[in-house]
């Protein structure tokens, strides 16, 4: 086939032009028009399909209206792979830049953590007595790649692990929750964090050491931070949050 008219027949699948059947002889059923627009119709079934896998979050969130959303978004970004892999990237920020409700940009923020979460490789978890060589400096950690920290202002983390267990749906209230997104076997899992264990673990992801990570924690919650940071730190490690530095 001439490359120029692959990349015409290519562009109107895609949406990017307009439907015509120039390209297609038809037959004693469909005209040239109507052939392409089967092609042009199964590719956004799949495209849909790929989309709803990567935000079910989102799209149980919000209810009918979301469809619209999606294809507005998809108009505006195709995916340019044809493995249509990571198709929902960006879509959480553009959903912020075009006046979306916060919470359902912060759930498209969520969903797209749980995905890179279950795709994400397990690094080699220390043991418990090795974060001590951690606070000398003797031994460097960092975020396993399941981990996600997301600073949210909605509860959709709540909603979401609700239904995603079958439940119905809880309203999603305002307020501040730290949260930390992981992977268990096969299975993805939150936390809800204290401020203090947060902004260790921010400091962690950011490669700071783990004294850098003891500071932080301090200044987040000065008066509580004493008499927690031994269960924060144990506890990143007892949920695999933490990896020693590759």
């Amino acid at each position: 086939m001439n490359p120029t008219w692959q990349a015409e027949m290519v562009a109107m699948i895609r949406g990017a032009k307009p439907l015509s059947g120039d390209l297609f002889a038809g037959s004693a059923t469909l005209t040239g028009e109507e052939q392409i627009a089967i092609y042009a119709e199964q590719y956004r079934l799949r495209l849909w399909d790929a989309f709803a896998e990567e935000v079910p979050g989102y799209l149980a969130l919000a209810g009918d209206a979301g469809e619209a959303v999606v294809w507005a978004f998809l108009d505006a970004h195709p995916p340019g792979h044809w493995s249509l892999g990571r198709i929902a990237d960006g879509f959480a920020d553009w959903l912020a830049s075009h006046g979306a409700p916060v919470e359902h940009s912060e759930m498209a923020r969520l969903d797209h953590a749980v995905m890179s979460g279950f795709l994400g490789a397990d690094g080699q978890t220390p043991r418990p007595e090795q974060l001590a060589d951690a606070l000398t400096g003797s031994l460097r950690l960092a975020l396993q790649p399941h981990v996600q920290l997301l600073a949210l202002t909605t509860s959709v983390q709540r909603t979401r692990s609700v239904w995603s267990l079958g439940g119905a749906q809880p309203a999603v209230v305002a307020g501040t929750f730290l949260v930390a997104v992981y992977r268990v076997d096969r299975a993805m899992r939150h936390v809800e964090l204290e401020p203090g264990a947060f902004a260790a673990l921010g400091v962690v992801a950011r490669g700071g050491t783990l004294a850098d990570a003891v500071t932080a924690a301090v200044a987040a919650e000065p008066e509580r931070a004493a008499g927690r940071l031994s269960a924060w730190f144990a506890s990143f490690v007892e949920r695999g949050l933490v990896q020693i530095a590759p």
